[in-house]
């Protein structure tokens, strides 16, 4: 008996892992296990809810009902204002008007100076708010009617120009003080008048208590004694604005009374008459305290008349 050996078969590996089947389909590759990943940490470093952002917009791409209380509580002082919009359109279209409004509000706009500006950072605020580069540019000028009492200074008012300038004042400020400062003069003008008029008249009052008729009597023989002791006569003049009030007026009368008319100067003197005016009022008029005299024959009277001739006049 013949023994027959048989090899053994080893194994073949195929050359293809993915050998052809029935069919001549492919089987198909085994998918690749996935790991999920964590969730991305939000920026004070607690996790985010999974899937919170999928769950504000609906298929329409609108923002869905309530969308906002969906959001992290990072957004918890917003919701309100977010909830106002329906969608991404409207919220992207509020911030785009939002940024043009502000970028409108910054134009043409200067810092205003503080304690540490430049001079150049000064000038460019004033000249931005309209101050005049120089004080004549204020155009500052009388107005057509004054108040009554008031009269203009151009000096003064050429002083506030320049210190409006100074401290950066705009025109129309300037325009205002002006205004004001002229009803102000104006108001207190008419207090002064008022005083001064209710003082004259309370002096009119006490004149007439002391003096009565005797009044034009007292007021020449007072001012006869003024002129001749070197005074103006005026201020024993009840209307003249210099005039020494009521109780001078009434020592010098009482000290003419007691001089005697005799030693006084003529009434005519007062007057301010000329030597021959004053030596013809001796001569004509009766009221003249030396015309009698000089007609009772008084050499003293006779030689003044003469000697007043000769000044002429």
């Amino acid at each position: 008996m013949t023994t027959a050996t048989i090899d053994p078969v080893a194994p073949v590996a195929p050359t293809d892992p993915v050998a052809p089947v029935l069919g001549g389909a492919t089987p198909a590759t085994p998918a690749t296990p996935t790991t999920p990943t964590d969730p991305t940490p939000a920026p004070d470093g607690m996790p985010l809810p999974r899937g919170w952002h999928e769950s504000i917009l609906t298929p329409e791409g609108k923002f869905a009902d309530g969308w906002q209380d969906k959001l992290p509580d990072d957004f918890a002082d917003d919701r309100a204002l977010l909830g106002r919009f329906g969608d991404l359109k409207s919220l992207v279209k509020a911030f785009k008007d939002n940024m043009t409004t502000a970028r409108a509000k910054t134009e043409g706009l200067v810092r205003v100076p503080g304690a540490e500006s430049t001079d150049e950072e000064r000038a460019a605020y004033f000249k931005a708010i309209g101050v005049p580069e120089k004080p004549e540019g204020y155009g500052i000028k009388p107005p057509e009617k004054l108040p009554d009492g008031v009269s203009w200074d151009d000096g003064l008012s050429g002083k506030f120009a320049a210190i409006a300038h100074q401290i950066g004042l705009t025109p129309a400020q300037v325009s205002k003080l002006q205004e004001w400062q002229i009803q102000q003069v104006g108001e207190q003008a008419g207090t002064t008048r008022q005083a001064a008029a209710q003082a004259m008249e309370a002096e009119k009052q006490e004149l007439q208590r002391t003096f009565g008729a005797e009044l034009p009597k007292a007021v020449s023989l007072a001012q006869r004694v003024a002129k001749q002791e070197g005074l103006s006569p005026e201020i024993f003049d009840p209307q003249n604005p210099n005039f020494w009030g009521v109780e001078a007026l009434a020592f010098a009368s009482r000290v003419a009374a007691k001089l005697g008319e005799d030693k006084l100067i003529p009434g005519a003197a007062v007057r301010n008459l000329s030597g021959a005016a004053l030596a013809k009022d001796i001569v004509t008029n009766p009221e003249n305290p030396l015309h009698a005299k000089y007609y009772a024959g008084d050499q003293a009277v006779a030689a003044q008349v003469r000697a007043l001739y000769e000044q002429g006049g």
